[in-house]
This record gives C-alpha cells, sequence and structure tokens, in this order.
C-alpha cells in the first residue's frame, strides 16, 4: 500500500477542487491511503483561527508518506514559493509533485502549462478578427508567482510576435482575485475617458471578472467598447455575464496528470523532471464571438478556435467533477446540524457516530487526540507531539467501532494506524481538531464520495462537535473528581463552582459553561459565514413562588424551567443558567422570523410541565431576543443587547396587569 499526501491551500476555491477530482479520479481502485489535507497558510489572518489549519501540513511530514503532491498554483496570491521550499526542506528524501510550479528542489517534479503560443494566438485572434491594436494585460506578477510571471512574459511577446506595441502603462498589476483587479481599476483610472486600450487580457478569470465589474461602472460595454478574455476556464467565467470568454488549461488534467506521475515514480519508474500541459483558448460573449443573446451553437471560427454552447459547457464540467454540483447535498449539512448534539460525552459520541457518518459520507473515522490540548496563537508554529492518543476508530464497512482502545502513537512517524487502514485504500481527508486557539489533536477521514467542497462544511461542523464533546467529558470528569473530594474541600466552594461548567441544580451548562460554548458556537457559526439568536429570559414571578410556597418550590419551578428550555429548543442549541431565574440561549441558524414560533412554544410547553409537576401555579417566562452576525458578535454585548428586550417585555406585562 502506498501513502501518498495531497496538499491543496482550501476546500473552497474552484481551481483546486477540480484538481484534486482530477487526482482522485486517477487513483480511483489502485492500492493507494490518499490523505488531502487543506492547510491555507502558516500564521493566517484570513478568519478568526484559519491559521489552526497549518498543523495539517505539518502533521504531513509524518514518515510514513511515501510521495506528495502540492497544489501549488492554488497558493500563489497568498504563499510565496520561498516559503513552501522552507517548508518542504524539512520533509525527508521523497518525490514531491507541484503542479504549475518549479520549487527548485530536489526530487521536485513539476507539471507546467504550455501557454506561449495559445498567447500568440489570443492576441491575433483579437487583432484579426476583433480589430484590437491596443490591448492591456492585469499581470499577477508581484505576487511572486511562477505563473503569474510567465504569463506576463507570454503577452509580450504575443504583442511581438503580431507586430503590436507594448505599452507599460496598459499593464494593470493585481493579484488573482476579483476584488484585487477590480480595485487596481477603481484606483487607475477615474473614468471611460481615461481608458484607452480596446481589449484586455488577464492572468486568471477572477481578475477578468473583477476588471469587468469595475469597467461596468465606468459606463464601459463589453464586448462592444473593449473585449476581455481571461485565463483558466473556471464555472465563474460561464456564469459571469457577459460570459467570460478564457483560456481552458485543462485543470482535471493536470489532477490527472500529477497523481499519474507520482504513481509512476513510486513504482520504479523514471519520470520527467517538468510535464508540459497544451492549453487552448474559449471564445464566449465578452469578446464578441458569441452575442449576448444568442449562445446556444458551437462552431469553429476561421482560426480553428473553439466557441462554446450551453450543452457542451454543462457536459465538461460534470466529466471535471464540477464542485458547484455540491449545492444538491446541502440537505444533508442540515440533517447533520440536527443530529449534532450540544452536550454530549465522548463515549456518547462514538456511539452516535456511525449515524453521523452516513450523513456525512464517511466510511471510516480515526480520532486521534492529545494528552492534554494545546493552545496556539497566530504567530505560534505548531510543533508535532511525540504522543498522542487513539481515541476513537469506527469504520462502517466492517462495523468496527472502537472507544479509547489505549493506544498511543508516535504522529511523527505515523498518521494512518495502519492496524486499522492497512486493507482499506481510498481518499482520505486529514483535518486538524482545534476550537479558537486550542488544538486538541486531529481527525482522519475516509471518503466514500469525491463531494470535497461539501466536505469542507461537514467537517468544521464535525470538528465543532468533536472538541465540544471533549470539554463536555473534561467537565463531567472534573464534576466526578469534585464530588469525591467534597469533604477535603468544604471551604474552597467557590473555587469548585467555578471550575464546573454544570449547573448543579438544574444539570444544564452554569454561567461559565454557558459563556465558553456559546461564544466559540457563535464564532464557528461566524466562520461559516452563518448568523442565528441569542436568547435572554427569566421565570416570571419567582419571588412570588418562594413567598408563597417556600424556596424548595422555587427550586422545582426554576429546574422546570430549564427542562421547558431544552425541550422546546433544538439539541444543537446551546442552553444555560446565568443566575437565580435568567436563562439564555444561542440559536444558530434560527432567524427573527422564528422568535413568535418559539415564544408560543415555550407557552405551551409551560402549560404543559406546570400540569405534569402538578404546580399549584403555571409557569411562565419573559425573553428578549437579538440576533448575531459578522458584525454582532459578542456574547457579554449580545446578551446586553437581549436583556433590553427582556425589559421591555417585563414592563409590557405590567402594564397589561
Amino acid at each position: 500500500m502506498k501513502n501518498i499526501a495531497v496538499i491543496i491551500y482550501s476546500f473552497t476555491i474552484e481551481y483546486s477542487l477540480t484538481i484534486l477530482n482530477g487526482i482522485a479520479k486517477f487513483y480511483e481502485n489502485k492500492d493507494v491511503h490518499l490523505v488531502i489535507s487543506q492547510v491555507k497558510r502558516p500564521h493566517c489572518t484570513a478568519g478568526l483561527y484559519e491559521y489552526q489549519y497549518w498543523a495539517a501540513a505539518e502533521l504531513l511530514k509524518s514518515k510514513e508518506f511515501d510521495a506528495m503532491i502540492i497544489v501549488s498554483g492554488s497558493f500563489s496570491s497568498v504563499l510565496h514559493t520561498e516559503e513552501f521550499i522552507n517548508y518542504l526542506k524539512k520533509i525527508r528524501d521523497i518525490p514531491i509533485i507541484s503542479v504549475a510550479a518549479d520549487l527548485g528542489i530536489k526530487n521536485n517534479y513539476y507539471t507546467k502549462t504550455e501557454s506561449a503560443q495559445t498567447y500568440v494566438d489570443v492576441v491575433s485572434h483579437l487583432k484579426n478578427k476583433h480589430g484590437c491594436k491596443k490591448i492591456a494585460f492585469i499581470s499577477a506578477a508581484q505576487t511572486a508567482s511562477q505563473e503569474g510571471q510567465v504569463r506576463l512574459e507570454n503577452y509580450k511577446n504575443a504583442l511581438k510576435a503580431n507586430n503590436l506595441e507594448f505599452r507599460e502603462d496598459f499593464v494593470i498589476n493585481s493579484e488573482f482575485t476579483s476584488l484585487s483587479a477590480y480595485n487596481a481599476f477603481i484606483t487607475r483610472f477615474n473614468s471611460k475617458d481615461n481608458i484607452e486600450f480596446d481589449a484586455i487580457l488577464a492572468s486568471n478569470d477572477l481578475m477578468a471578472i473583477g476588471a469587468i465589474k469595475a469597467l461596468k461602472e465606468f459606463g464601459v460595454r463589453i464586448p462592444q467598447d473593449v473585449k476581455v478574455i481571461g485565463f483558466d476556464d473556471t464555472t465563474y467565467a460561464y456564469k459571469t455575464k457577459p460570459k467570460l470568454s478564457t483560456i481552458n488549461q485543462n485543470i482535471f488534467e493536470q489532477g490527472i496528470i500529477a497523481a499519474e506521475l507520482a504513481w509512476e515514480k513510486l513504482n520504479g519508474h523514471e519520470i520527467p523532471k517538468v510535464t508540459s500541459i497544451s492549453v487552448n483558448p474559449i471564445y464566449r460573449q465578452s469578446c464578441g464571438c458569441i452575442s449576448l443573446d444568442c449562445e446556444t451553437n458551437i462552431y469553429m471560427d476561421e482560426y480553428g478556435s473553439i466557441c462554446e454552447s450551453d450543452e457542451i459547457f454543462q457536459e465538461r464540467r460534470k466529466s471535471n467533477g464540477d464542485y458547484f454540483n455540491f449545492l444538491s447535498e446541502i440537505d444533508n449539512i442540515y440533517t447533520l446540524f440536527d443530529l449534532v448534539k450540544s452536550e454530549s460525552t465522548l463515549k456518547n459520541l462514538s456511539f452516535d457516530m456511525p449515524y453521523l457518518m452516513d450523513t456525512a459520507q464517511l466510511d471510516a473515522i480515526q480520532i486521534c487526540l492529545l494528552d492534554q490540548p494545546v493552545k496556539y496563537q497566530r504567530n505560534d508554529s505548531y510543533k508535532v507531539p511525540y504522543n498522542m492518543n487513539l481515541n476513537m476508530y469506527i469504520n462502517k464497512n466492517d462495523a468496527t467501532n472502537l472507544y479509547e482502545p489505549q493506544i498511543n502513537f508516535n504522529p511523527q512517524k505515523t498518521l494512518l494506524l495502519n492496524k486499522y487502514f492497512k486493507d482499506t485504500p481510498g481518499a482520505f481527508i486529514l483535518q486538524p481538531l482545534f476550537s479558537g486557539p486550542i488544538q486538541y489533536g486531529y481527525m482522519l477521514c475516509k471518503l466514500s464520495s469525491q463531494n470535497f467542497a461539501v466536505y469542507s462544511i461537514i467537517l468544521k461542523i464535525l470538528t465543532n462537535y468533536i472538541t465540544q464533546s471533549y470539554e463536555y467529558n473534561r467537565s463531567v470528569q472534573e464534576n466526578v473528581s469534585l464530588q469525591s473530594k467534597n469533604e477535603e474541600l468544604t471551604q474552597n466552594n467557590v473555587d469548585l463552582s467555578q471550575l464546573s461548567t454544570t449547573d448543579e441544580l438544574t444539570k444544564i451548562l452554569n454561567r461559565r459553561g454557558f459563556f465558553d460554548l456559546a461564544q466559540r458556537s457563535i464564532d464557528m457559526a461566524i466562520e461559516m459565514n452563518a448568523s442565528g439568536l441569542v436568547f435572554f429570559a427569566d421565570l416570571d414571578g419567582l419571588k412570588k413562588i418562594n413567598d408563597t410556597y417556600g424556596h424548595k418550590m422555587g427550586d422545582k419551578a426554576i429546574k422546570a424551567m430549564a427542562s421547558v428550555f431544552t425541550k422546546v429548543l433544538r439539541a444543537n442549541d446551546i442552553v444555560g443558567r446565568l443566575s437565580g431565574d435568567e436563562f439564555a440561549a444561542v440559536t444558530v441558524g434560527m432567524t427573527k422570523d422564528h422568535i413568535n414560533q418559539v415564544r408560543d412554544k415555550l407557552k405551551q410547553a409551560c402549560k404543559r410541565e406546570s400540569k405534569i409537576k402538578k404546580f399549584p401555579f403555571t409557569l411562565s417566562c419573559s425573553i428578549g431576543v437579538t440576533e448575531f452576525n459578522s458584525k454582532h458578535k459578542n456574547l457579554t454585548k449580545l446578551l446586553t443587547a437581549a436583556d433590553e428586550q427582556l425589559y421591555i417585555e417585563k414592563n409590557q406585562k405590567k402594564t397589561r396587569k
């Protein structure tokens, strides 16, 4: 069995996913462990805790890997080649296949696209068919990307080959993103009057799309005033208006070729240092080859170039594993949200995991934890430990379900515990387990599909669930330990209550536990571009209940109210008791449209609970609600806002009386 690591920047970039689909396609039915991981970049500043993903890159230095494939092009705008080289120098002597970049190190074999002649053909097409003689270029050369530099040189040479003038002021410097290109155009050109060129070539499709947006704002018509041609042929190129003419660099094929190179090398065959891949232009609406109101035909123009129809595009995308197909899997994600619980021990998690795996499209999962979680800040360097523990291994295919099998191992030497995975070739994802700045270990998931974009979401959900279960497990263990030492530590009751995260009376989260888990739940939701509600509530008339029926009855009322909240809200909502009669909840995914529905359910549940408990009164509560989102995510401030709404509701109830 061969072990091959694959490193990409992110599962959310179409370029990376298309290459990844090609790699996975090649290794279908081969005797290979294909371990894939998104690693972002060291000390990444995007997102709150995206830097934690780099732990996977460090783990992939494990000595068990026979080869590594790096989708270098996916890092082109975020990580300099020198940084990659410094990382790779610390990996033992194994073949490293790089997609789209020469890393210049020993045992590095790489692919590159041969676009020089294609650029000549594209410029010829613009000149001879469309009459363009002033052709600008959106360059990414300043990112230090090899691809960016090569494409700029190819543009210059193509102008020369077509007897057109190169003008330095026609080069617009940007990065490989639509926003950077948009900003570059807005900054450089104040109006339509300042635009002299009649065509633009862009280093990639996203940059072309950003340029089109800026040009439209200036009142420039595409393609009537300016022709635009991108590079990559991503789905975005076809979805933009007008549909973007571009250069297809056969991204899916690049993945297959990179996988084949690694396979051939590991099987003792000589492989070339560099493998060239041809590219070809695809002409659509943005250069005027297909009219804006007609796109049903495919034909060859007089220069032998392809003009593409809807039908051909869709068929080609389907065969390449188009990652937009993941939209059909959204129902699975919602189901997974419903299945996970806010409070679960790790042992309970191991019982539930087979059901979660069905929804998550996983065949097997290996969860490995550190002896003690480690805190890493953004500027810290992740250090792979010498010891980890296998916490659980679950395989649906042979019905294996192991919890805490007492296996300790060195992750610097092995990540795949071969006792379990040795006879299971296939594609795996390596995912660090972290919550905020805390690293807990990693999980290794055997995939049952190639919906990598979906897995990026699913694994975030599972990561959150596993780390919450770890913390809940630890809080339960703390409670057991604290109870056994209760006599000895009676004088330290205050300290003991602070250590526990569970409310003694109601058995739901106490204030400390709620603030910890609720804030992490909000942070996780924001990372996934989700929002939700924060509830602040109190039990109506607790003082009257205590004065009339005694404090024991008051405690029963508080316990009953906690039960009402946990029954009405969903299993994955975070619910806690903040103080005497005050409760709070965080509900990810709920909107303001749900408030009245929750309010009605609480009212009915209070009546039922009062009847079941045979209370001489009817429970009721008042609630205040506020919405959290990317702009409002501080839990303390959110609770203050919800408390203000609660105060208003209380006053309204008094007025009605």
